[in-house]
């Protein structure tokens, strides 16, 4: 009976995970994307960087710059996006006494309307130089 029950188990997981799999992927191939971000021309390291799919059934990719201001961006499990046009969210916040301070200025997060084009073919690397006022 406990044989029985574990089998039960093992073949309802292996249904979810493919199920999962089909859905949860809806992309036939990532693209590698990458980048330098900067700030006032010099590198911005330890900033999120969030690209918004502009078309439905995505979700979004992100990333962290390193310290030389350069990221790679990941989709849910695999390492880059999904061709498509994405809005870009760049933000980085400072903790001080009053909190999390924002130090990307709101052009670039808030109020970003930076929007590119992720390719199914070719070399898809954007760089950001941002600019602080």
């Amino acid at each position: 009976m406990v044989r029985t029950a574990q089998m039960k188990s093992v073949i309802c997981f292996g249904i979810l995970l493919l199920v999962s799999l089909q859905i949860g992927c809806g992309v036939d191939e990532l693209r590698p994307v990458s980048g330098i971000v900067t700030l006032d021309g010099e590198p911005l390291g330890g900033a999120d960087i969030i690209f918004v799919p502009q078309e439905s059934g995505y979700t979004n990719a992100s990333a962290r710059t390193n310290g030389n201001g350069m990221y790679e961006l990941f989709y849910i499990n695999g390492e880059g996006t999904a061709p498509g046009s994405y809005k870009v969210v760049i933000s980085k916040s400072n903790e001080s006494q009053r909190g999390e301070i924002e130090t990307v200025p709101a052009k670039y997060n808030r109020f970003s309307d930076m929007v590119v084009r992720v390719e199914a073919d070719g070399e898809n690397r954007f760089d950001f130089a941002l600019e602080g006022s």
